[in-house]
């Protein structure tokens, strides 16, 4: 596939679609060194200028890796993502073309007098402990917890099948008329749980990305707290500021 020059779309654009194509059609697979700037540069007929901005952009996204005295090499694909919770996990990925499916691990009633201080309820309150394994291409990319009143969504345990199709806050606001008000995160840089690490097959010691969420409704009372636990080499996060 060559660049036209006689479309409206601009060469860098078309050159960085050619690319992407190449990695999404597995030309290029993860782990491969691809031409340099300057036989880029010489096939297309652009200036080497370009190319380096084209490979920097797609850099940026995780989808390439330059090794110092190497060269570039495609990266395993990463989800990039700021705020996660408002435009869901799946949604994203799914815009970015990679398959996701959810397993649930365990769907469990119980009490944790530690939770009563985030909800305002009292400590004998109990809960649904609910653990989800997401799947990135078929490969684990990370574990979810989540805790919710049981008063709130009194038969949650029955919609394990419902859980593993549709985002949980979808359905918590469809049955149970949860809708999402304020939602805060917290991230941070950890190491895996034991089990966790068993759960998304990695080494204990291997980095993990943490996002500790808590999620109010429309009236600001808590109804859903989340912790989940991201792969290292699964997820890069993007912030932009203005």
């Amino acid at each position: 596939m060559m660049l036209n020059r006689e479309s409206a779309t601009p060469l860098h654009a078309q050159l960085e679609q050619i690319m992407r194509q190449k990695m999404a059609s597995n030309e290029w697979p993860v782990g491969k060194l691809i031409p340099s700037e300057n036989k880029i540069s010489q096939e297309y007929g652009i200036s080497r200028m370009t190319v380096r901005n084209v490979i920097a952009k797609l850099e940026q996204e995780g989808l390439v890796e330059r090794v110092m005295g190497k060269g570039t090499y495609v990266s395993s694909p990463k989800m990039r993502g700021g705020n996660l919770k408002f435009d869901g996990i799946i949604s994203q990925l799914q815009k970015m073309g990679y398959t996701i499916t959810t397993k649930v691990l365990e769907i469990e009633r119980k009490t944790d007098a530690k939770l009563s201080g985030v909800f305002s309820l009292p400590a004998d309150c109990v809960y649904y402990a609910v653990k989800r394994l997401r799947y990135m291409n078929d490969s684990p990319m990370s574990v979810h917890v989540t805790y919710i009143p049981a008063f709130l969504a009194p038969d949650l345990d029955g919609k394990r099948e419902e859980m593993e199709s549709n985002q949980l806050f979808m359905i918590l606001e469809k049955s149970y008329g949860l809708v999402r008000g304020t939602v805060s995160e917290t991230w941070n840089a950890t190491r895996a749980p034991k089990w966790v690490a068993e759960t998304l097959q990695i080494k204990p010691s291997q980095p993990m990305l943490t996002d500790y969420s808590v999620t109010y409704n429309l009236e600001g009372h808590v109804y859903c707290t989340e912790t989940e636990y991201f792969r290292g080499d699964k997820i890069s996060l993007y912030f932009e500021f203005q």
